[in-house]
């Protein structure tokens, strides 16, 4: 992998912490937010999922948005969002 040994430390999709995401409706339904910012860069991040109109079921499939993104990305299995977290952070 070259580059990502030198990032310390990197946001894998094991280190998300899942809250009840913040909008009422969404919680009461199940929806699951975690949020943050990569210490490499600083740029921020928010992955969820499970609730009404969210791209992902908050269990196996994810929608994720960041820092220079024009939409989200959604039904992201988790090797997806792992992959799509260390992109983010070698930018």
């Amino acid at each position: 992998m070259g580059w990502i040994e030198d990032i310390n430390p990197i946001i894998h999709f094991e280190n998300l912490e899942f809250n009840p995401h913040p909008a009422f409706w969404q919680a009461e339904k199940g929806g699951v937010q975690a949020t943050g910012h990569f210490p490499v860069n600083g740029k921020w991040y928010s992955v969820v999922g499970g609730g009404t109109g969210l791209y992902g079921d908050g269990v196996n499939t994810f929608e994720v948005w960041g820092d220079d993104m024009d939409d989200v990305i959604g039904y992201l299995n988790k090797d997806e969002v792992e992959e799509w977290l260390i992109e983010m952070q070698s930018k």
